[in-house]
């Protein structure tokens, strides 16, 4: 659809509903909208997280860049593992690029808590969880990564 002088908001607004499961550019601003219904964590994203666990801890603040191998683990904050540093940086950029592991990420390394498997996304902010399904973080890192090994001289106490 292209939008005219004569396209109202509502019928915009409708055209991009009926694409937005598989992705269409919206008629007002050009970006691409698109509801991923089935985001979830990798494995990648949950080993991650683990390293920067066994680096900072839990409630201490830490740039994600240095553990982040995926581009995608500040997603983690969509189930509450993780949490931005509120304001903005120096240099005005919108996020402050600081954060921090949750206590109830601490529960998921931790092997304590499960949590829904899909979280529904559009545009970056989160929609809702779909909790027909969990997984634990042994679930999330599979085959690929040994939980225990990379555990191993972990406390709960941490």
């Amino acid at each position: 659809m292209e939008a005219t002088e004569s396209t109202t908001l509502n019928e915009a607004i409708n055209w991009l509903q009926d694409r937005i499961v598989e992705g269409a550019e919206c008629p007002c601003c050009g970006q691409f909208a698109k509801l991923y219904k089935n985001r979830s964590i990798s494995g990648r994203m949950a080993s991650d997280l683990i390293t920067a666990y066994l680096s900072v801890g839990v409630g201490e603040w830490f740039r994600l860049p240095d553990f982040d191998t995926t581009n995608e683990t500040s997603k983690l904050a969509h189930w509450g593992l993780i949490e931005e540093k509120p304001g903005m940086r120096e240099d005005g950029a919108k996020h402050a690029g600081w954060w921090r592991i949750t206590h109830r990420g601490r529960q998921f390394i931790l092997n304590q808590l499960a949590i829904p498997k899909r979280a529904m996304i559009y545009s970056g902010s989160l929609l809702g969880l779909d909790d027909t399904e969990t997984v634990t973080i042994v679930d999330v890192l599979g085959t690929k990564f040994n939980y225990t090994e990379l555990m191993t001289g972990v406390s709960a106490a941490r």
